[in-house]
């Protein structure tokens, strides 16, 4: 049957047409609901999943076949091909998108690590940080000063959390009847009533405490966790700190049972500053004294908070992943440059590199034919300690070879919906699957249709 591109209607007698979309031709043409019609819901593009043809097209509509076969005996196969290869042309191009932003991701923060006027620049470092990260880091600074700060962490704060006896889920020996009564550090208390029926299950049981405690503004949550068929019951303060603590108690023939008990105290956060004496916080945020330096306590241990200067091994670790990021990236464009114009253009715009060999020698970075990089980190070190100023010109100049990175990165991941072709079918597949119902009407699907027969 041959059709012609503005519709199947027309090819289409009344009852057929009336059969096929639901309604009469008169007066109904729009009607998709009809349950026996071809947008219907035991229908060919209907959004019911009980004739799902999932194996094509994931998490779309459902399609009759046999409906199909019905009215288009003659192209049912050549649909269902070309069905097949609007799927594959779909799954190739979530492949290729998931590769590509996990690729031009990570190149687009190594290449900003070099750029001479970047927040995060490893020639120009901001700011104040912290020399040991496992201590405490520096989240934030509006200092002026260049004033360093020996800290000295004994104890993090902490939040107060209790766990349940772990219980058989599927049995139901909690059953029975409970009070629970939660007593918060300013000495009020909560009182929760249960009586569990003996027809549900240990984990349900869990779950009706859980979701009574939540429901109320407590400041305290509480969670059920499931381990090889075990139920256990959590409660946590929601904040950190010893005035955030708080008491449970259960009362009645179940209380043994459920066997609630600490498993984690609070704390209150202690350190010291420049040796002075202790100080303490309810949280691991604190503001150093005299300065708006905000720092987070991670563990115990001394660090230095000061001002962040230029260290060469940091430098070149920074120059070592964009080297490792400018490769992955240049390798995956060279992959999949028959995808399209697009990506051939871009997979030689990385590969200029080349042409830059002469001036990146000088600091230690070799370029192979494809415009790969190496480097070679005692030269690298060397360079960096006689002449900084060029490493950094070289590299992350305003022509610097990880600026030029930088620039093409975001220029290809703000215009990336153009690099993998899209064929007519996937286009008006919006219309098929489903996937977008208000835009369904006879004159879209029948044009959709023709398109593949």
């Amino acid at each position: 049957m041959k059709m012609m591109t503005y519709g199947i209607s027309s090819y289409l007698n009344y009852s057929m047409y009336s059969s096929l979309f639901g309604g009469s031709y008169g007066s109904s043409y729009g009607n998709f609901g009809s349950t026996n019609s071809l947008f219907g819901s035991s229908s060919l593009f209907g959004s019911s999943q009980r004739n799902s043809w999932s194996n094509m097209v994931p998490n779309y509509g459902g399609i009759n076949y046999s409906l199909l076969e019905k009215y288009y005996s003659g192209s049912y196969s050549s649909i269902k091909d070309s069905l097949n290869a609007i799927a594959k042309q779909e799954s190739n191009s979530k492949a290729f998108y998931s590769d590509f932003n996990s690729v031009f991701s990570n190149l687009k923060s190594a290449s900003s690590a070099l750029k001479a006027f970047s927040s995060n620049s490893v020639f120009r470092p901001t700011g104040y940080g912290s020399s040991n990260s496992d201590v405490a880091s520096v989240t934030s600074d509006m200092a002026a000063s260049t004033n360093s700060y020996k800290l000295n962490v004994t104890q993090t704060a902490q939040a107060q959390s209790y766990t349940s006896s772990a219980v058989k889920s599927t049995g139901n020996t909690l059953a029975g009847k409970t009070t629970l009564t939660l007593t918060g550090a300013d000495g009020k208390k909560s009182t929760f009533n249960f009586d569990f029926d003996s027809t549900k299950n240990n984990k349900s049981y869990y779950e009706q405490i859980a979701s009574a405690v939540n429901g109320r503004d407590l400041g305290i949550t509480a969670s059920v966790t499931e381990k090889n068929g075990q139920s256990t019951l959590t409660f946590q303060a929601d904040k950190t700190g010893t005035k955030s603590q708080f008491e449970v108690e259960f009362s009645g023939s179940l209380a043994e049972k459920i066997g609630m008990e600490e498993d984690q105290e609070a704390k209150d956060a202690i350190y010291s500053v420049n040796g002075g004496e202790n100080q303490t916080s309810q949280s691991n945020n604190i503001t150093l004294s005299g300065e708006r330096i905000n720092v987070t306590l991670k563990g115990e241990g001394t660090t230095e908070i000061s001002r962040k200067t230029v260290d060469n091994s940091r430098t070149i670790d920074a120059i070592k992943k964009f080297a490792d990021s400018y490769n992955k990236t240049l390798s995956f464009l060279n992959e999949n440059k028959d995808v399209s114009t697009a990506v051939s253009d871009l997979a030689y715009s990385f590969a200029t590199t080349r042409f830059q060999s002469g001036a990146l020698s000088k600091i230690g970075i070799a370029v192979d034919m494809n415009g790969a990089l190496s480097v070679n980190e005692s030269k690298l070190s060397q360079a960096l300690k006689q002449n900084p100023q060029d490493v950094e010109k070289i590299l992350g100049g305003a022509s610097g070879i990880a600026s030029n990175a930088y620039g093409k990165t975001v220029n290809a991941m703000n215009n990336s919906r153009n690099l993998y072709p899209q064929s007519v079918g996937v286009s008006y597949s919006n219309y098929m699957y489903g996937r977008d119902q208000s835009y369904v009407n006879a004159y879209t699907n029948g044009m959709f249709l023709s398109s593949l027969i």
